[in-house]
């Protein structure tokens, strides 16, 4: 298993025969040669993002001012 974070680079690798690529919504037409598909989840496949860390964890000022900041956004929304 490998990962990628252009999917540039992943289309090189399939057009070389080492492997298939999965991707997270369409991978852009931009400089597509035609000679790869692109065969969408079905259904519909989509992930549910989560922050997850233990209750009782001592951690670092700027971590906890980035749960708060993160806490809020999701009341507000």
């Amino acid at each position: 298993m490998m990962t990628f974070t252009q999917i540039h680079d992943a289309k090189l690798m399939v057009r070389a025969g080492i492997c298939n690529a999965v991707s997270v919504g369409r991978p852009g037409d931009a400089g597509d040669k035609g000679d790869l598909a692109f065969i969408p989840f079905v259904p519909d496949a989509y992930a549910v993002p989560a922050f997850i860390w233990k209750k009782s964890q001592i951690m670092p000022q700027a971590n906890r001012i980035f749960i708060d900041a993160i806490s809020a956004k999701i009341k507000n929304s």
